[in-house]
């Protein structure tokens, strides 16, 4: 991914694209039986990205994340299959923990960051993932609803609160404070945190949705710019990374540095390019 590689400084690129390149060869088995033949262009988009975000950290845990993320888009695709009924949306995520592919998964793809992570912040990551499946399906069953008409269209900050936390950012921003050693010390700075994850989770959202309206569209999948302009869309975006960096600000330089570069990228990703 050349796109991705721009955003990291110029010194550091070789290094990240190796980086990335090892993450990908490392998890293409794991990630195959997940995705099925979507799986090595994502694959390689993940770890591309996640080198990008995090190049100081080394190889084996930038592939921890890069599970991670490949996971939630399996489920995301589990989620979005017009073939599954509503109530298989709902009871896939109320009982993930108990699906035969997707709770093993998971369980592996945790299990790489508990060597750098405290209790406290593994029962909060735990409780992330969970809340972000739980969006997760709520944004699918929307999406069907308003699609086939038997809802109206939520409100702009409705749809922006649900769509913000199904995007599955904030645990990805978790599992790299923990495996780069910065988890915050104290409850103020968990709270900062969350309040600066709040932010980005909006300002990631709207910059996918901006990126993936089309394909959006394809699969039935409501975005923001149902209920926004481009116009809007863009100057809430830039407004959301404005309190996100100000937030994150006041954390210590190596936390703040974590979710800092996470959004640049992140977002910067979207502007020109997509994972999938």
């Amino acid at each position: 991914m050349d796109a991705v590689l721009q955003l990291v400084p110029e010194a550091e690129r070789a290094a990240a694209a190796a980086s990335a390149e090892w993450v990908a060869a490392e998890i293409a088995d794991w990630a195959s039986s997940l995705l099925g033949p979507a799986a090595p262009k994502l694959v390689r988009n993940l770890a591309y990205t996640i080198a990008a975000i995090a190049p100081g950290l080394p190889p084996d845990r930038q592939a921890v994340v890069a599970r991670y993320s490949a996971w939630t888009f399996a489920l995301d695709d589990r989620f979005d299959d017009p073939g599954r009924e509503e109530a298989g949306i709902r009871a896939l995520a109320e009982g993930v923990a108990a699906d035969p592919v997707l709770a093993p998964s998971l369980a592996e793809a945790l299990a790489g960051v508990v060597p750098y992570a405290s209790a406290e912040a593994m029962a909060l990551i735990e409780a992330t993932v969970a809340d972000d499946v739980r969006a997760g399906a709520e944004h699918a069953l929307l999406s069907r609803a308003v699609f086939t008409g038997s809802e109206p269209p939520p409100s702009l900050p409705d749809y922006l609160d649900l769509a913000s936390r199904s995007i599955g950012y904030r645990t990805i921003v978790l599992l790299l404070l923990a495996l780069a050693e910065c988890w915050p010390a104290d409850a103020e700075q968990q709270d900062t945190v969350r309040d600066a994850l709040t932010a980005g989770c909006r300002a990631v959202r709207l910059a996918n949705d901006q990126r993936s309206a089309a394909r959006h569209r394809a699969e039935g999948t409501l975005d923001v710019l149902l209920l926004a302009t481009q116009k809007e869309a863009r100057a809430m975006m830039l407004a959301s990374m404005r309190e996100h960096n100000a937030i994150a600000g006041t954390l210590p330089v190596a936390a703040a540095s974590v979710l800092l570069n996470s959004l640049r990228v992140s977002v910067g990703l979207y502007q020109s390019s997509d994972l999938r």
